[in-house]
């Protein structure tokens, strides 16, 4: 009886507790890992960062104000096929509340770099 009345309400409070300790926030900022093929040159990643900057400068230009990229290193270790990039946001002020948040700009992001082969690209908060 005491397990049917524990097992109860652990899922009492599983369904109504919040998902995640913290709340998803737009920080102004997020990121944007790069990672070809092993045996990739540096310059085919550099070919690709340079894709991806485009695609933030032409597509998200009303939101976006610097992008700054590290190539040789990402979140998957080190070498010439990884870049990372850090994407920085104008002011709340400037963009719009909805189309120009965070996560509304990775969304789209996501799906302009799907269309990239030669590597896989990941926007993220």
């Amino acid at each position: 009886m005491i397990y049917v009345l524990l097992l109860g309400g652990m899922v009492f409070l599983f369904l109504r507790l919040p998902t995640s300790f913290l709340p998803l926030e737009d920080r102004g900022m997020f990121t944007t890992s790069v990672q070809l093929p092993s045996g990739s040159t540096q310059q085919q990643t550099l070919k690709v960062v340079e894709q991806i900057e485009k695609y933030y400068f032409t597509h998200e230009k009303d939101n976006i104000m610097s992008v700054f990229a590290t190539v040789g290193s990402g979140p998957g270790g080190n070498g010439q096929n990884v870049a990372r990039m850090f994407i920085r946001l104008k002011d709340w002020s400037e963009r719009d509340s909805k189309t120009g948040t965070s996560f509304a700009i990775i969304e789209r992001a996501t799906k302009a770099f799907n269309k990239i082969k030669e590597a896989r690209v990941i926007a993220s908060n």
